[in-house]
């Protein structure tokens, strides 16, 4: 089976600034010198995990399950031409007591 190439690859990678996220940022970035666009609800740990790993960690502060902010990053990457290789969904919203597959995207926004 052929290995992925990540190197230089600009990823965009939700909960990005604790936990898995972060680790996951930090291997992109050392070991695959990726861009990585971090996007996490928490501005001053985005910005903390940015002091720790570098230039190339980007902080986005805003919710995934607000239709809003996505609409804010596609304005931001359309404005700065960048081109999305990757996407790491490592955060997300669900309601209480059901599955994703029977959750509109109305009850998925008021979550």
């Amino acid at each position: 089976m052929k290995r992925l190439d990540y190197t230089n690859k600009i990823v965009v990678l939700s909960g990005a600034s604790s936990g898995i996220g972060k680790e996951i940022a930090r291997e992109l970035i050392t070991r695959h010198n990726c861009l990585v666009l971090a996007i996490a609800r928490n501005k001053e740990r985005l910005n903390s995990v940015r002091d720790e790993l570098g230039e190339n960690y980007v902080p986005f502060a805003f919710d995934v399950s607000k239709r809003e902010s996505w609409e804010s990053f596609v304005e931001f990457l359309q404005k700065s031409l960048l081109r999305v290789d990757i996407l790491i969904n490592c955060a997300g919203a669900l309601p209480k007591f059901g599955t994703i597959e029977s959750t509109s995207i109305d009850t998925l926004e008021g979550a």
